[in-house]
């Protein structure tokens, strides 16, 4: 009976692990994310951590609310207007959506 829980927890912690879903709330999580991102786009260096984290969140929440990576890109191309900045934006958009919220890896392609 003990063999079958220990392997029952085992394929839980397996179906888990495969889901395709963080805790984007969780500080490591966050943290891993934020390096990924400093590591990808050193344009970032002067933008505190804080300020790339609640950016990835912003970007996970509209995708949890139904948003498509072409309305994303209207709207940041309308707010920011320079090709260069919307290019980091949307690179930086890519890289939260992989750390933050894998969940939703299908709405860029990926």
């Amino acid at each position: 009976m003990k063999r079958k829980a220990i392997v029952g927890a085992v394929a839980l912690l397996a179906l888990a692990g495969c889901s395709g879903t963080v805790d984007r709330h969780d500080e490591d999580v966050q943290r891993e994310y934020v390096q990924i991102a400093r590591d990808a786009q050193p344009e970032l260096a002067p933008l505190p951590d804080q300020m790339i984290v609640d950016y990835g969140l912003a970007i996970c929440e509209a995708f949890d609310d139904g948003a498509t990576v072409r309305e994303l890109a209207l709207v940041t191309g309308f707010v920011v207007q320079d090709k260069e900045i919307a290019g980091i934006l949307g690179r930086l958009s890519a890289i939260a959506t992989m750390e933050l919220c894998p969940e939703h890896r299908e709405v860029i392609g990926a």
